[in-house]
């Protein structure tokens, strides 16, 4: 599977879109705290769900994790290539 565009309107602080080449390999390179981290973490959202774990030991579950900063609903598009 590969990724080419991600889109995203509610996921922790990203918002905006994001298109990847199918043909290479992408590197996601930049400063701290530049949303790196979240914009793996939505991929792995979209595809598998976010986890709403209870347990009172966890600080923060994912689902409060990744809560929209800008109060809306959580929304992560992907656009995947399939392989054969």
């Amino acid at each position: 599977v590969k990724l080419l565009h991600l889109k995203t309107e509610g996921f922790g602080p990203l918002r905006g879109e994001w298109s990847f080449a199918g043909d290479k390999v992408n590197v996601l390179v930049d400063d701290n705290e530049r949303g790196k981290s979240s914009l793996l973490a939505a991929v792995a959202a979209a595809l598998y769900g976010l986890e709403d774990d209870r347990r009172s030991h966890r600080v923060l579950t994912p689902l409060e994790r990744w809560r929209p900063w800008n109060g809306g609903a959580y929304r992560v598009e992907l656009e995947l290539e399939v392989l054969s």
